[in-house]
């Protein structure tokens, strides 16, 4: 027995039926389920197979009717139809959505078809979002960013709480999965197989963009060999973010991100990128950073450059000057806090040095008092490109 709340549907999908054959529509199915879900209508019109939600109201107008069907209950259908056409293997047929809205089930209702665009959700499934992510400020965050994360099936995100924070700030609610470079590996295969069923998934993480020098590499190489689209939504970037208001050449740079963990890695690292000409830009954490100032001075010399930390954050700072200054201003302090986006100065090739400037620069060595001779001729050779310093210390009085 039905209530009335049912028999109401039953009797608007009737007359959504008649009103399609009468418009040329050949009915193929009524009330189709599969494992994906539901369907009111699945039907042909001439060479195009719709998919058919009916809507209905016993008075007032919906007006725009395809604004009855929410973006999430679009996606739901078009993942049913999708399972539809893998099913019956029509694969390659072409396919829309419709929505027949009515208005008052008795003897004259109002009734019209919308033919969604061909393009509007079923070309969205299956669809991987790479979400760029606020790097400390909440509303650093583009208005499409929050529609694709209010939208989407699942939500991957680097620390499901971090994220969480984010998006109630903005009052959204989605489904999200942990995905993090402890678990890209198991995450990755049963993303790729949500994709591949028709879901839609944004990959977020902590701050900034996704898979750059954070996880999601691996996600967005198997969807791509997977012929998974892929979907960049650009934002905040804590490189650009960084060398904007550096003051050091921005024409060319490089991004080297996090250097590696292991010294020996590290210190060769350092010594290929010796001779750089353009802007460097590294990532390093807090508690590694005074380290890694040290390692830069010893292999690259005492060069110009910027630390940014906290950006966008209450505590924001930029520390300017020779890396020497930077690690002495860092020293003094009880803790560093925040990660560190560091930016130096490419390596001068064929640079003229004055005799003043080395002058100044063996003032500064033997007034420190660090090193014996040999060592300090060293630094400042690196820090003037000047290769005869051991012979005007010799002879400069």
């Amino acid at each position: 027995m039905l209530n009335k709340r049912q028999q109401f549907g039953k009797e608007s999908e009737s007359i959504a039926v008649r009103h399609l054959k009468k418009n040329g529509y050949k009915i193929l199915e009524q009330n189709y389920r599969n494992k994906m879900g539901e369907i009111d209508i699945i039907a042909k019109d001439k060479d195009v197979l719709v998919f058919i939600e009916v809507k209905a109201r016993k008075s007032g107008r919906f007006g725009n009717p395809k604004w009855a069907v929410t973006p999430k209950k679009q996606r739901k259908i078009s993942m049913v139809a999708l399972y539809y056409l893998k099913v019956s293997n029509q694969h390659n047929a072409k396919a829309r959505f419709d929505v027949v809205s009515i208005v008052s089930a008795e003897k004259n209702p109002y009734i019209e078809i919308v033919k969604m665009p061909s393009n509007s959700r079923m070309d969205e499934l299956g669809a991987l979002y790479v979400v760029a992510t606020p790097i400390g400020n909440r509303n650093d965050i583009t208005v499409r960013a929050l529609n694709i994360l209010g939208n989407v099936d699942f939500v991957a995100a680097e620390d499901t709480r971090h994220t969480g924070r984010l998006l109630a700030h903005h009052n959204i609610k989605c489904h999200m999965i942990s995905f993090h470079e402890h678990n890209e590996g198991e995450r990755t295969p049963d993303l790729i197989n949500r994709l591949k069923s028709g879901s839609s998934v944004a990959l977020v993480s902590d701050a900034g963009t996704p898979s750059v020098s954070d996880p999601g590499y691996r996600l967005v190489k198997e969807a791509v060999i997977n012929h998974i689209r892929v979907i960049p939504i650009p934002g905040v970037s804590a490189v650009i973010t960084a060398l904007s208001v550096s003051g050091l050449p921005t024409d060319s740079f490089v991004f080297i991100g996090f250097p590696a963990k292991k010294k020996a890695k590290r210190l060769k690292q350092l010594k290929d990128l010796a001779v750089e000409s353009k802007t460097m830009v590294f990532y390093e954490s807090p508690k590694r950073i005074l380290t890694f100032l040290k390692e830069i001075i010893s292999v690259m010399g005492d060069r110009q450059g910027v630390l940014s930390r906290e950006m966008t954050k209450l505590h924001e700072e930029f520390i300017r000057g020779f890396l020497s200054e930077i690690f002495s201003s860092l020293n003094v302090r009880p803790a560093v806090k925040g990660e560190c986006t560091l930016l130096l100065t490419g390596c001068e090739k064929n640079k003229d040095v004055s005799i003043d400037a080395v002058r100044t620069e063996i003032i500064k060595a033997l007034e420190k008092k660090q090193s014996r001779l040999s060592e300090f001729s060293k630094i400042i050779a690196k820090n003037t490109a000047f290769r005869k310093i051991r012979y005007m210390m010799r002879h400069w009085n």
